[in-house]
């Protein structure tokens, strides 16, 4: 779980793109083409299809809730939002030379399973506070079934300090297209479901902090939750037909 500890001073102004103003015009100019490019490949190797798109604000911080199956998830996601995303990777993946380079030139930040989440939580606050877009799994690891796995609260934690929306997601088939413990891609149909802003949670009367954190971050699994229920009754007649290597 978050701590409550929290650093609020010398944050950063939004500027036009929702980036921090830190961020050098290089990795901008990075992020676009990276974004352009995983979006024409979505599109035609996994004949991406998003709902939702309108439900994703314009500006201000916000963050995006979505499901995790797959290491495929962030760069897919990226690639279906509108807006630049930043996105917390685990510590060992900035270890390697030139995929440390890059995916911090891709706005992700170093967080440490085991270690002190005080410096996640001030970096992603740091985004909100600036106006940006932060992406968030809620199951705090990839779900190896169908089901998915009880949130953690942090993100309730991020939402009230951060006091930022959360718009919820589902992704659906990149476990497919890039199986646990596999490098090789397939082509999968990919379906993004958007749903609609939930605001940021309000403490009522003697309601503690962690109590409002977790019954926030449930109801934003439970949005995420109705999405792929809607989703999977819109394709579920199809699902039944899929072989191996195959497209939905």
């Amino acid at each position: 779980m978050l701590s409550r500890k929290n650093d609020d001073n010398s944050v950063p102004r939004e500027d036009r793109l929702g980036l921090q103003p830190t961020e050098s015009t290089f990795s901008r100019c990075l992020y676009r083409v990276c974004h352009a490019l995983c979006y024409v490949l979505s599109k035609v190797l996994f004949r991406a299809q998003v709902a939702g798109a309108e439900n994703v604000p314009a500006e201000g911080g916000v963050i995006f809730a979505s499901n995790h199956r797959s290491y495929a998830d962030p760069p897919l996601l990226g690639s279906m939002l509108p807006r630049p995303v930043h996105f917390a990777a685990k510590a060992e993946l900035f270890q390697g030379r030139f995929l440390g380079w890059l995916i911090r030139n891709l706005n992700a930040f170093p967080v440490r399973r085991s270690g002190d989440v005080r410096e996640m939580l001030r970096r992603s606050l740091e985004i909100l506070k600036a106006g940006g877009a932060l992406l968030l799994f809620p199951e705090g690891t990839r779900g190896k079934t169908d089901e998915l796995l009880p949130p953690m609260p942090g993100i309730g934690l991020l939402a009230e300090r951060g006091h930022a929306p959360v718009v919820p997601i589902y992704i659906h088939n990149t476990w497919r297209i890039l199986p646990l413990g596999s490098s090789i891609i397939r082509p999968y149909k990919l379906y993004v479901c958007i749903g609609k802003p939930i605001p940021p949670p309000t403490r009522s009367d003697g309601q503690e902090r962690p109590e409002l954190h977790a019954e926030f971050a449930e109801r934003v699994m439970d949005e995420i939750k109705c999405l792929r229920s809607e989703l999977l009754r819109r394709i579920g007649h199809k699902t039944e037909r899929v072989q191996d290597g195959m497209m939905l």
